[in-house]
């Protein structure tokens, strides 16, 4: 009896894990998705107004950015990269994604006009083209991950019995 309840408590925790890491891959998804808002609202931002980036940073709402302190460490004239990795955690970015992001913050605002407008508009293709591999690879991980927490109960059930 109690090697079931065993197995029943390892299976269930292998089998959280599994979706608990697709929920993340999902996390990245609606991540890279606010970011690419926020580039777009800063590209138009600057291209209409000439708007400066701190001016944008005080005034832009993003419920989802907002959820996980982002907006809240730019207020707080944090520069775009420090807000992005103290907020990497609840962002669920991966390296290569922050790595992109702090490029791009690392030249934000210290341009004319004209050529930020063409440097968002470059680091808003790459960001798209990012989020478009995170949709591709989503359905494949997501399940690679489910099915690594099943297989996981399966081998603890066979081992304890």
């Amino acid at each position: 009896m109690t090697k079931l309840i065993g197995i029943m408590f390892i299976s269930l925790a292998t089998g959280a894990w599994g979706f608990e890491y697709a929920s993340m891959l999902k996390c990245r998804l609606r991540s890279l998705e606010a970011i690419l808002r926020l580039i777009e609202s800063l590209t138009s931002k600057i291209s209409a107004f000439l708007t400066p980036t701190g001016e944008f940073f005080d005034s832009y709402c993003d419920e989802y950015l907002e959820e996980c302190g982002f907006l809240k460490h730019l207020r707080e004239k944090k520069s775009f990269s420090d807000a992005l990795r103290l907020c990497a955690d609840a962002l669920f970015l991966n390296d290569g994604d922050i790595s992109l992001l702090c490029e791009f913050a690392d030249g934000l605002g210290a341009i004319s006009a004209e050529q930020e407008v063409k440097r968002c508009n470059y680091y808003k293709n790459k960001c798209a083209e990012r989020l478009s591999e995170a949709k591709t690879e989503l359905p494949l991980r997501s399940r690679l991950y489910k099915s690594i927490g099943f297989m996981s109960a399966l081998l603890a059930a066979v081992l304890v019995l």
